[in-house]
């Protein structure tokens, strides 16, 4: 397991979902924006986060390789 995993997202952090197509096809395609709730607890978690997307008010498990930063972070 990827100890970087872990410093990938913190609660707060806006996202764009950037996985499979899971939205109706019929829709213009853009980029779906929510934001990182939490990172739950134990397996088979350790590579998800809750999200909740703002335009369907849904929460779901996302794994880590299906959001990106909606920005870049300034190193400190």
């Amino acid at each position: 397991m990827d100890d970087d995993i872990d410093r990938k997202f913190k609660a707060g952090d806006l996202v764009y979902y950037k996985g499979f197509n899971v939205f109706p096809p019929d829709e213009p395609v853009r980029p779906h924006m929510g934001i990182v709730i939490q990172r739950p607890k134990g397996m088979p978690h350790a590579s998800s986060y809750l999200i909740y997307w703002f335009e369907s008010n849904l929460t779901t498990r996302m794994h880590y390789d299906m959001i990106e930063l909606v920005y870049e972070r300034k190193s400190l």
